[in-house]
């Protein structure tokens, strides 16, 4: 049985709301969604947005980058990858995680979100089977933030793959 988290259940209950209106006008307060959270965002200097611990409710203290990532960035991601899975392109699906990850990893931001997107690809490789392919980013996951090789211990997506990691 799948366990959804929390973010994923209420997706689900928006989709069942919204599942029938016109996708032009989805598209339209989407596109409205995001331009505010862009102007809001512009108003916040660098240390709100990567300083640990700066805001009480931020998810054990992450900087707030990373709800921004969560939220928008990788839960986009994840919906176009499941999309082309539920269509059985599992081909598809690589590409979005790549393409996806790149962007990330060639970007100018935090090494610990290089490493968490990483951590996350290597995931969905191993998956979906793709054991060897998963190796190179786990282990470039586990270098540019180190705390995702203590949760990799006991990450059920994982299991395979423990016995490769290297020291």
């Amino acid at each position: 049985m799948v366990s959804l988290s929390r973010g994923h259940y209420l997706c689900l209950f928006h989709f069942q709301e919204h599942r029938f209106r016109p996708w032009p006008e989805l598209l339209a307060e989407s596109d409205q969604g995001y331009a505010e959270l862009i102007s809001l965002t512009e108003q916040l200097c660098e240390e709100d947005l990567t300083t640990f611990n700066r805001f009480t409710w931020t998810h054990a203290g992450a900087p707030l980058y990373t709800a921004f990532m969560g939220n928008c960035y990788e839960h986009t991601q994840q919906h176009l990858a499941q999309y082309a899975l539920d269509r059985h392109d599992l081909e598809r699906a690589i590409e979005t995680y790549e393409t996806w990850a790149s962007r990330v990893v060639e970007a100018e931001v935090p090494d610990p979100l290089k490493g968490t997107v990483l951590y996350n690809l290597a995931c969905f490789y191993a998956t979906h089977n793709r054991l060897e392919q998963a190796k190179s980013p786990l282990q470039q996951a586990f270098t540019q933030y180190p705390a995702t090789r203590e949760f990799a211990l006991t990450d059920p997506d994982l299991i395979a793959l423990r016995p490769h990691f290297s020291a």
